[in-house]
């Protein structure tokens, strides 16, 4: 288990160890598992997460989901409350952006062989436009996500969710 949720654990537990109210007992976690990438055989096709979603990846994330939850059972959780409840949604937020991430990364694997194809382009412009706009946006997420490859940060940027959502309906 990480350091920062250990130390939320142990404050949680332990009304007497709570620092000066002034200072917060912790800072924003910041998840340190970094995204991994595998390229494409393609250098101009966008970056993919390996594998989409690794095992460790998930099992990090609901680790982190029932160390919050058990946090915000205790009852000494009093002062520290609004700090764990926004880790927490951030960690619902990561969890669902990801699962719609993973979902537009499915969907662009096995499209973009499809509309690779020149004669598919010609038979089904506008279906092809619709892709391409998608994969545009696509491979700027993952541009940006390359650049920020900090899972949580990379998982909860403003809007990333609204973008997958909108990414999914081709």
């Amino acid at each position: 288990m990480n350091a920062p949720l250990l130390h939320l654990r142990r404050i949680a537990s332990h009304r007497h160890l709570l620092p000066d109210p002034a200072l917060p007992p912790y800072q924003l976690l910041l998840w340190p598992l970094p995204l991994p990438f595998l390229q494409t055989s393609d250098p101009l096709t966008p970056l993919r997460l390996f594998t989409l979603f690794p095992p460790y990846m998930q099992i990090a994330l609901e680790d982190s989901m029932v160390t919050m939850s058990t946090i915000l059972a205790s009852r000494f959780v009093t002062g520290i409350r609004p700090d764990v409840e926004k880790v927490e949604r951030q960690l619902n937020l990561f969890a669902d952006t990801l699962d719609e991430w993973v979902g537009v990364q499915k969907a662009w694997m096995y499209l973009e062989p499809i509309f690779s194809a020149v004669d598919i382009q010609r038979q089904l412009p506008v279906e092809a436009k619709a892709f391409f706009a998608v994969d545009k946006q696509l491979r700027e997420v993952m541009r940006r996500t390359k650049d920020r490859p900090n899972a949580l940060m990379a998982g909860t940027f403003p809007g990333g969710q609204a973008i997958f959502c909108s990414l999914c309906v081709f």
